[in-house]
């Protein structure tokens, strides 16, 4: 395959991972929200992915294809930027962004899991460890598309302004991560809402420029 012929396709999945998961995104969100009063979040959540059932189930494996069609296009974008400029940032942002995808498929997955399991205290337990992975994982994945979006800012690929506000709010995106996990740390921090709400409302606010920057950078690739 030419490399023409790889940033065109590269760009094809980034584009259709970025609609397909921006859907799924879209409809978590109307269907669920964060937990109300002084319930337990990690009931909380685990209980609002067994009430999904099946339909849960779609959604998960659409969210993983859309994840993997991502990490494929920002792979490919490495490949062939690095074929103009070498840039050792751009591996690196690269690298974590593929490594934090796989630590969220795999996290995603498990509210199949939990769907599978029905029983209230095993789906408690089954989300205390996805919450684990999305908080652990989820900042390096957002750490290397910043890495990658201010290398992008550089090179002129799409628009430097957007590129690097992006980057910017990739991450503060983190930052919310961090406060969110070492909240949880706290026992006595689990039937208090405002504890996951930073990470909630960043992740929540942070999507619509994601699925806009791939957007940008799929069409783009499909250019080239």
């Amino acid at each position: 395959m030419s490399n023409s012929s790889s940033s065109k396709l590269g760009g094809q999945c980034l584009i259709a991972g970025a609609i397909i998961g921006f859907i799924v995104f879209i409809i978590q969100i109307l269907l669920s929200g964060p937990p109300p009063g002084n319930e337990h979040i990690f009931t909380y959540f685990a209980n609002e992915a067994v009430g999904r059932g099946a339909s849960g189930v779609i959604g998960t494996l659409l969210w993983v294809l859309a994840n993997a069609l991502i990490a494929f296009g920002i792979y490919v974008l490495n490949g062939y930027l690095q074929e103009q400029q070498k840039d050792a940032l751009l591996s690196l942002g690269t690298f974590l962004f593929i490594i934090g995808q796989i630590g969220l498929i795999v996290a995603t997955t498990k509210d199949v899991a939990i769907i599978y399991a029905q029983d209230s205290a095993a789906t408690a337990n089954i989300f205390t460890s996805q919450a684990s992975l999305f908080f652990m994982t989820g900042p390096l994945a957002f750490l290397g598309i910043a890495l990658i979006s201010l290398n992008l800012a550089s090179r002129g690929f799409i628009n430097a302004l957007f590129s690097r506000i992006t980057a910017v709010v990739f991450l503060l995106v983190i930052l919310a991560f961090v406060y969110s996990s070492i909240g949880l740390a706290d026992p006595s921090t689990h039937n208090v809402p405002s504890t996951i709400l930073p990470a909630f409302a960043s992740i929540s606010i942070a999507q619509f420029f994601i699925v806009i920057w791939q957007l940008m950078v799929g069409m783009k690739m499909m250019k080239n």
